[in-house]
């Protein structure tokens, strides 16, 4: 039986969960040296050819987020304005992360520590930027299925406690509010992750029913 577009979409995100585990949490964590320029371009140069699948890891994540942004549209919207707010907000965000992106591309073992740390920083002030926008796709994509009921009610509740997570947590960062936000963000972890997951799995044991009931 072949793989319907809402079992391929909820595919995507599982794929660009792991390679977000290995391209974000295990490459560039242990590249990215907050305040330590010296350090971070030690740890680029050290580790550079591992760096570099970090950057396939990233396409990965762009190519399968274009994915999910045009199959969740398709699935959830019933109007050019819904289709906006689930389908254009995440290509929006894509299109930052593609910018953040290219400052990692062009940081090479070859620049000074103090180019590699401004890019590495850079790309992820342009990413967390994009993360807000990314967090009202998800609030919309909540409130949208609530009201339609294509999602299950915890689901779709989830989604939007996941959106308000996102806005919330980036917009601190982007403000710079002078306190850690490590707990914050430890805490607000779980329900992101539980409503994105949740949305992955869900697309693919119940979605055939949803592609086909459109």
């Amino acid at each position: 039986m072949k793989t319907n577009y809402a079992q391929l979409t909820g595919i995507s995100i599982l794929i660009m969960a792991l390679a977000a585990g290995f391209s974000y949490g295990y490459i560039f964590q242990n590249i990215y040296t907050p305040d330590n320029i010296e350090e971070t371009g030690k740890r680029l140069i050290e580790q550079n050819s591992i760096f570099k699948w970090g950057i396939i890891g990233w396409i990965v994540i762009i190519i399968c987020d274009l994915i999910v942004s045009i199959g969740l549209a398709n699935l959830f919207s019933n109007s050019k304005a819904e289709w906006l707010k689930i389908g254009g907000l995440r290509i929006l965000y894509t299109s930052f992360l593609i910018c953040a992106v290219f400052f990692l591309i062009v940081a090479s073992p070859e620049n000074s520590s103090e180019l590699i740390y401004k890019n590495l920083s850079t790309f992820e002030q342009i990413w967390s930027i994009g993360l807000i926008i990314f967090g009202f796709h998800l609030y919309y994509l909540g409130k949208i299925t609530c009201k339609t009921k294509r999602l299950p009610m915890l689901l779709s509740g989830l989604l939007l406690i996941a959106g308000i997570s996102y806005i919330m947590i980036h917009s601190l960062k982007n403000i710079k509010i002078p306190f850690s936000m490590e707990l914050i963000e430890m805490t607000l972890a779980i329900p992101m992750t539980i409503a994105e997951i949740g949305l992955a799995i869900w697309l693919i044991v119940k979605g055939k029913k949803l592609a086909l009931a459109k």
